[in-house]
């Protein structure tokens, strides 16, 4: 195990290179971010950002550290990724909005673009942040 502070990462990744479109979230960006720190047990069926608060405390990161700040960003580059994986990066995909709407649990699904978009007016937006639904469906209802 590493001193608190210091990390312990295998070898640089490039989350580009080391994954593709045929891979699920156990081996996906997010995976693939935190398999650098090897002192860390990720847990993909977590939120991810829960995940990435643990790997902060493990190696005893302060708000200002620069490692934080460094990983902040990768795990930041890996959230997009897993993100535009799952849900695309096409703003008038009805079947991705769909996909949105239906991981956030809403009932019924809207059967057009605006109403889909219309999730983005949710009063409670902490309700649906993107670390809840890159998970499993639970994480989207039990952080209401």
């Amino acid at each position: 195990m590493s001193t608190p502070g210091s990390v312990t990462v295998s070898k640089p990744i490039s989350l580009v290179n080391s994954w593709s479109n045929n891979h699920n979230d156990y081996e996906g960006p997010l995976a693939v971010f935190f398999a650098q720190y090897t002192d860390f047990e990720y847990n993909p069926n977590g939120s991810a950002t829960d995940e990435f608060y643990r790997l902060c405390d493990l190696y005893d990161w302060g708000k200002d550290d620069q490692q934080k700040q460094v990983a902040k960003q990768g795990f930041q580059d890996a959230l997009t990724m897993q993100f535009n994986n799952n849900y695309g990066t096409d703003v008038d995909d009805l079947t991705k909005w769909q996909a949105l709407c239906a991981k956030l649990g809403m009932d019924p699904v809207p059967e057009n673009l605006n109403a889909c978009r219309e999730v983005r007016k949710i009063p409670n937006q902490a309700c649906y942040k993107t670390k809840d639904i890159l998970g499993h469906p639970k994480h989207a209802r039990q952080s209401c």
